[in-house]
């Protein structure tokens, strides 16, 4: 599953299964959330990013900008 967002304000993008995908690129005032395998990677800011996995599969978490918040659960990379 995919969610991507390009250039937005106040979006709310989840993906959830595996390979698990959610993504915002210049993005303000948003909420990306990862369940499952796969990555979460917001650009901008201020922002909130999730991942959460239950440890089976590869999982990222990546946030670049100002006053932002991110929260990995599970193994992989934040």
């Amino acid at each position: 599953a995919h969610a991507t967002t390009a250039y937005s304000a106040f979006t709310l993008a989840n993906a959830v299964g595996e390979n698990a995908s959610a993504s915002a690129m210049f993005s303000l005032f948003s909420f990306l959330g990862q369940l499952g395998a796969g990555n979460t990677a917001v650009l901008g800011g201020p922002n909130l990013a999730i991942g959460v996995s239950n440890g089976i599969g590869t999982q990222a978490t990546n946030i670049i900008g100002g006053f932002n918040i991110v929260a990995h659960i599970g193994p992989g990379t934040a």
